[in-house]
């Protein structure tokens, strides 16, 4: 889970083809050496798992193979402390101040051999008292825990050592354990490199190996007086050999450095936060974790946290706790839950009676409330009490909220709750203006589907829109991308056309940004383009709906494995056919070369209604009618019926006027945009349709609806320099002046679009509303429901990076004169 959740911590490495040295055939190998004459190179073999498991400073013996005069085949030096506790093996410190001897066997009878060995280390000793504290005997025989502890018991009463049997699974464990181990285990061997697995090393594991190489090389030699830097070495080592998934042993072996480093020369700081790593870090690392020094050092930790009481150790204290009492009901653990969360309750009680800890107090008790998640709390009773933390936490600055957004982003429990709302709102408003709200922003757009399964759209927009401005300006544009698209959606549900087209027009200008800025290609493009498209369609503007085919189908050619839309397409060639009925005279009159250019873009069936509107028609449509007027009746009244049905307008265009007009039906007001046809002047209609749409999303929520019927908006190009915009109203009609802004940077352009909005706006809602009572609920809406925040994100339509759709000319005159088309279907693919 951890690996889902945090694959970055983990390793990237990918094996290719496993290795064929296993422990069947390695185990085998090493039972029948004797028979290849391999007792030299297994006695090496032996020395190399011991310098990797156990110590590093051992003594290779010469003389005959057996010990010679010294009776064993390898023993440890005297080295320094300091040194040694920069040494990675677990017994490292130990055995730099302690004599251990070695003896490696490969004889069949082993009893018989490490009794023999040990008692002549013992004459040894007693003779010439080299100071030998351990025995350890290596066999390459398998032997049971009953007969090695036996023995192992005997000698100590006979020798008086410290004896330890390592057979051959032991061996064969450590031989395999890890990719440094396996090479050592075919070198000393003789075996063939061949048997190694084919290992591909990721880019995070071969720059964390080159880290690690570094600081191994740098611990070793750097001065033992210096121990701030050895700790902190110490620390990032673990922490590099934990994200490469070494094997258990070395995993604890670094831990226990780590820790036994900052408990020997560390602060209390120091010491406490290598307890709580080596447990954290035990238990997501280790496959095997051992529970009974997890436990000890929990309880080590827990002693530490209630010497300070420190935020940051309460915290941690709390996150292992939920990790072991979690391993503890699955059964892989002895931890005692109960009585370490009475310690924790202990501590949090006193935090809440001391007065001058008040910051510390709302985040340790905000931290506590996923702990009562899993001591078994209601997710509603959670939500309650993290209610009541936020609302009493208002004014105290330094409180970090990450867990709750976090919680919520894990859990589906707490979106299904009544109170998820006010708690999410109140966790929005903390922080709105911190790095924090990012994370808030998953649970939002999960709350909102959940709402808009349920048909409660209104509140679902308001959950997204919470969500999105959470996102925006976050540094990962995909998740803004993500939920402008699922935004898009939900005004579309509530037929907020407008709205829709921006939010999509800008997924689609950030999807082509993240391509062209950072090289990164998401399904979003194709996505939002598609919905693009159907949106331009519904709104009438066939010019812009049959550019974003052309330019979808370019975009496709980048997801060969995205699934083809047979029906879609069909159906939306149907829908440009009938929006060709739909053309005015003027249009169709420009239009000349409309039938083959429709061709030339795949759209038949809009190329064939394209001929009839100009009068041509197909000889087996005539045997089936009377006269033309029967062909052209009957094509009118199914134009029609499909407009009626499907909520397409009655007026089509295709750019080829010099006016537009472009309409939106708000809390009962029919709001009509008069346009120029040039790009700034349409884009700036469509920006003040979804800014209005934007803004009163949710009045019907709240019982708004318009005092006036119908609302005109006059946009117009400047004939002179003048500011980008210009906006007056006279009472009846708003107008709207549209100067140069091509040569406007982006920001001041955002800053001039909305300025020219917000001014619009104010003077609709004095139109729509004149009554001043009405003035609390707009207000409402403004605050609770996030309509200024909404109607400023979709009111950024015209200030969109739109090159990829703008620059191909605005007026479709060059694509429609005859013999023109298919050149031009080049030049937008180029």
């Amino acid at each position: 889970m951890l690996k889902e959740l945090h694959p970055e911590c983990y390793s990237d490495s990918v094996v290719k083809r496993d290795a064929t040295l296993v422990p069947e055939f390695l185990g085998f190998f090493l039972d029948t050496l004797t028979s290849k004459n391999k007792e030299h190179e297994f006695e090496g073999f032996c020395r190399q798992m011991v310098r990797l498991r156990i110590c590093p400073n051992l003594i290779v013996q010469t003389g005959p193979t057996g010990g010679g005069d010294s009776k064993v085949d390898t023993e440890t030096f005297p080295v320094d402390s300091g040194l040694a506790e920069a040494w990675l093996p677990a017994e490292s410190v130990t055995a730099a101040g302690e004599r251990w001897a070695f003896a490696i066997s490969a004889k069949r009878e082993w009893q018989q051999k490490v009794r023999s060995d040990v008692l002549k280390i013992k004459e040894v000793e007693d003779s010439l008292h080299r100071g030998y504290a351990r025995v350890f005997f290596i066999s390459n025989q398998l032997i049971s825990d009953k007969k090695r502890a036996e023995t192992e018991d005997k000698l100590r009463s006979e020798s008086g050592f410290d004896v330890r049997i390592l057979d051959r699974n032991w061996l064969v464990e450590t031989a395999l354990s890890s990719p440094e181990s396996r090479l050592a285990t075919i070198r000393e061997l003789g075996m063939s490199e061949s048997l190694l697995d084919d290992r591909k090393t990721g880019a995070r594991d071969s720059a964390r190996e080159t880290e690690l190489a570094e600081i191994e090389s740098r611990i070793q030699t750097i001065s033992p007086d210096m121990w701030r830097e050895r700790i902190r070495l110490a620390d990032r080592a673990a922490e590099l050999i934990c994200e490469l998934e070494r094997p258990d042993y070395e995993i604890t072996n670094a831990l226990n450095r780590h820790l036994n480093l900052a408990q020997d020369h560390g602060d209390l700081v120091q010491k406490s936060e290598a307890l709580y790593l080596f447990v954290y870090r035990t238990v997501a690392n280790c496959e095997e974790p051992d529970d009974t020094s997890v436990c000890r050092r929990y309880a080590e930790f827990e002693e530490a946290v209630l010497s300070d009481k420190s935020k940051i150790n309460i915290s941690r204290l709390i996150t292992l706790w939920m990790v072991l009492a979690t391993r503890h009901r699955v059964g892989l653990s002895k931890f005692d839950e109960s009585a370490h969360a009475d310690v924790i309750d202990r501590i949090i009680e006193e935090l809440s009676q001391d007065e001058n800890r008040r910051s510390t107090y709302f985040e340790v008790a905000l931290r506590y409330q996923p702990m009562r998640l899993v001591r078994g709390a209601a997710p509603s009773d959670v939500l309650a009490e993290s209610k009541s933390l936020l609302e009493s936490a208002a004014g105290i600055a330094s409180v970090d909220f990450s867990v709750l957004t976090a919680l919520f982003d894990i859990s589906d429990d707490f979106v299904e709750e009544p109170l998820f709302d006010q708690v999410a709102e109140l966790l929005y408003w903390r922080t709105k203006e911190e790095e924090g709200a990012r994370t808030l922003a998953p649970s939002l757009l999960k709350r909102g589907r959940k709402l808009s399964e349920s048909g409660r759209h209104y509140d679902a927009i308001t959950q997204m829109t919470r969500a999105l401005t959470c996102l925006r300006g976050a540094q990962d544009r995909l998740d803004f991308i993500a939920a402008c698209l699922e935004l898009a959606q939900e005004c579309y549900n509530v037929e907020f056309i407008w709205a829709s087209r921006c939010l999509c027009r800008m997924a689609l200008s950030l999807s082509f940004d993240a391509y062209y800025g950072d090289g990164v290609l998401t399904p979003a493009m194709l996505v939002s383009c598609h919905m693009l498209k159907n949106f331009e369609l519904r709104s009438g503007n066939l010019q812009g709906a049959v550019r974003l085919l052309v330019l979808e189908r370019f975009v496709r050619e980048f997801f060969p494995e995205a699934p083809s839309d047979s029906d879609g397409d069909l159906n939306f060639d149907q829908m440009v056919g009938v929006g060709i009925v739909g053309l005015s005279e003027e249009e169709l009159r420009a239009a000349i070369g409309l039938p083959e250019f429709l061709e030339d873009v795949g759209l038949s069936n809009a190329s064939l209604m394209a001929m009839l509107a100009f009068g041509h028609y197909d000889e087996k449509a005539a045997e089936e009618f009377e006269n033309p007027e029967e062909i052209d009746r009957f094509c009118l009244e199914n134009y029609e019926r499909l407009a009626e049905s499907s909520g397409f307008p009655k007026v089509f265009s295709l750019g080829l006027v010099d006016e537009l007009v472009l309409s939106t039906r708000i809390v009962g007001c029919l709001i009509e945009v008069e346009t120029p046809a040039s790009w700034q002047c349409y884009e700036a209609g469509c920006t003040i349709l979804s800014c209005l749409e934007g803004f009163l999303t949710t009045a019907l929520k709240h019982e708004l609806l318009s005092f006036k019927e119908k609302i005109s908006v006059r946009i117009e190009k400047a004939t002179e320099e003048q500011e980008p915009f210009a906006v007056e109203c006279d009472g009846e009609q708003i107008s709207v002046t549209v100067g140069e802004i091509d040569s406007l940077v982006h920001s001041d352009l955002v800053k001039e679009v909305g300025e020219m909005v917000s001014r619009v706006l104010a003077h609709a809602l004095c139109l729509m509303f004149p009554v001043p009572g009405v003035l609390e609920k707009i207000q409402s809406i403004a605050e609770s429901d996030y309509a200024l925040e909404r109607a400023f994100v979709l009111g950024d339509s015209l200030s969109l990076n739109g090159d990829f759709i703008d620059e191909i000319p605005w007026g479709v005159r060059s694509i429609c004169r005859k013999g023109r088309g298919s050149s031009v279907c080049a030049k937008w693919f180029a």
